[in-house]
């Protein structure tokens, strides 16, 4: 018997900025992202579902919105709780926020790009783009 592959006709993209101290805490002391900096984020989500909800949407954008502004202006080692944060994980941590988030792509001012992507057991993988 033909194994049936689930299809996601429905999806949407929307691109988020935010703010943030972090650093990353790194073993190495002479790591450069182990001093505390501010960091201008550009968020790319995008959302998809097989079927439309009860109000014909994918994702609620103000869902998005309220992940995204919860971490305008933080530090997040503190916000987070965490000593280390990588790119990875701070895309880790938006896209298992957000309903129906698949991917989540996070860039730092054109430099590094990491791509969050959900599958179908809500595990996250990652890819660095340098």
């Amino acid at each position: 018997m033909k194994e049936t592959k689930k299809t996601y006709p429905h999806s949407i993209a929307k691109t988020y900025f935010f703010k943030a101290f972090h650093n990353g805490n790194f073993k190495n002391e002479n790591h450069p992202d182990n001093v505390k900096r501010e960091n201008l984020f550009k968020v790319i989500i995008r959302c998809k579902s097989s079927e439309l909800n009860e109000e014909n949407i994918v994702t609620d954008f103000r869902e998005i919105e309220s992940v995204i502004n919860s971490l305008d202006g933080k530090y997040l080692n503190e916000f987070l709780n965490e000593k280390a944060i990588t790119f990875e994980y701070i895309a880790k941590y938006i896209c298992t926020k957000i309903h129906n988030c698949f991917i989540c792509v996070i860039t730092e001012l054109d430099k590094d790009t990491i791509i969050t992507k959900n599958d179908e057991e809500n595990t996250a993988s990652f890819y660095r783009e340098l």
